[in-house]
């Protein structure tokens, strides 16, 4: 398309003759516009119809970082937003639209992007066609960032509801461990997922769950940790300070640590770290957070990574919110499972009081028999006595002696 006007860089707006026609000074409208152009918290600049910057405030020079003649000669948009901004522009300058409004980033000189609310305007020439274009633009970084940390905090609350519907459906342990790490994966990098417990008594820590390689492991053969003094030991410090610990480099962190396991490919545990040549395909960053009940710290729940550096903070919040909800379910779950032990015991000592009672009845009821059957034979032995003392006495003899068995009896 041709241009009817030509724009100078820096000399906007046209002056001149134009401007005597409207009845003002040749300098007034420039010094007008420069004025508000120049005080403008809004970021403004002019183009040509092939994409030239002509002008551009001090405000855009400010937010970008960028001297007015660098701006001149370079093209600050990101590279992604540049397509769509290309299709834009042309229906701008073939006439096809006669403004536009999107959100646009650009790149500081300083590598940070900026968020922009822009608004492009097509300026005619005489003979109608577009002679530049006026860009207006807002800084809406601040804006767009605390939309995003409002967005994150929705999908953390979702994650967290959707984890606690979820765990309300079992009381299985394992289910729920199950349960768990299926969700964690799907928010976060887990090459390694583990539970522990804390027991305050012992001071030792066990490992309750561990899946490596998205394998699950036999825990059973784990080994406890001791509880470190304070300032050593990952799971040590999260159990002291009831704090998440991010470690950014697991390596370097364990340097300071007493009591070390690697678990090996084949799901077996060695003591001490893992071999040099086996370094990028072992952990190298973790994430720790407590699991706290009635706010004491109950357990700690763990993800590692192979890459260096593979959190940030809103996965810390998000983890340390998730095993809130995991600490509640998996002690209710415990509280089932010591419960179903404890009736299972008391129905066990419940049958064994019930085969000592029903022994010792049988044994009652011999000896009842059998003391039945002397008094049987007492009083048949009484009576023969008796007889014998009748037929004494009727003979005028009288026996020498007493008879026990008949002692305190009357006749």
């Amino acid at each position: 398309m041709k241009n009817s006007h030509s724009v100078e860089p820096d000399r906007w707006p046209p002056h001149g003759a134009e401007r005597e026609q409207a009845g003002e000074a040749p300098w007034e409208g420039e010094v007008r516009f420069r004025i508000l152009a120049e005080f403008s918290p809004l970021g403004i600049s002019l183009y040509t119809p092939d994409g030239r910057m002509v002008y551009c405030n001090r405000a855009m020079s400010e937010m970008l970082g960028y001297s007015r003649e660098e701006l001149f000669v370079l093209n600050p948009s990101h590279p992604e937003d540049e397509p769509e901004g290309q299709r834009l522009w042309r229906e701008l300058v073939e006439g096809r639209r006669h403004s536009y409004r999107r959100e646009k980033r650009y790149v500081r000189k300083d590598g940070q992007v900026l968020d922009a609310q822009l608004r492009a305007t097509a300026i005619p020439g005489e003979g109608g066609d577009v002679q530049a274009v006026l860009l207006l633009f807002e800084d809406i970084t601040e804006r767009k960032q605390a939309e995003e940390r409002t967005r994150r905090l929705l999908d953390r609350q979702i994650a967290i509801n959707q984890l606690t519907l979820a765990l309300g459906f079992t009381l299985d342990l394992e289910k729920i461990y199950d349960t768990i790490i299926e969700h964690v994966r799907q928010l976060m990098d887990t090459a390694a997922f583990i539970i522990s417990r804390y027991d305050p008594q012992t001071q030792l820590i066990h490992a309750d769950y561990v899946v490596t390689d998205g394998v699950k492991r036999d825990v059973s053969t784990f080994p406890p940790i001791p509880l470190e003094e304070e300032g050593h030991g990952t799971q040590s410090q999260v159990i002291r300070t009831g704090r998440p610990l991010y470690v950014p480099d697991l390596r370097k962190a364990l340097e300071s640590t007493q009591t070390e396991y690697t678990i090996c490919e084949n799901g077996s545990i060695i003591e001490g770290p893992p071999p040099a040549e086996a370094k990028d395909e072992s952990s190298n960053s973790a994430l720790y957070v407590p699991m706290k009940i009635a706010g004491e710290t109950v357990g700690v729940m763990q993800v590692q990574s192979c890459r260096l550096d593979a959190y940030d903070q809103d996965d810390e919040a998000l983890l340390a919110g998730l095993a809130n909800v995991a600490a509640l379910a998996i002690q209710n779950a415990r509280l089932l499972d010591t419960l179903r032990r404890s009736n299972k015991e008391l129905r066990r000592y419940q049958e064994h009081l019930e085969d000592l009672v029903a022994e010792r009845t049988a044994e009652l009821r011999k000896l009842v028999t059998l003391m039945a059957g002397r008094e049987v034979r007492m009083a048949e032995l009484k009576d023969v006595i008796r007889k014998l003392r009748a037929q004494l006495e009727e003979a005028g003899l009288r026996p020498v002696a007493d008879d026990p068995l008949l002692a305190g009896q009357t006749e």
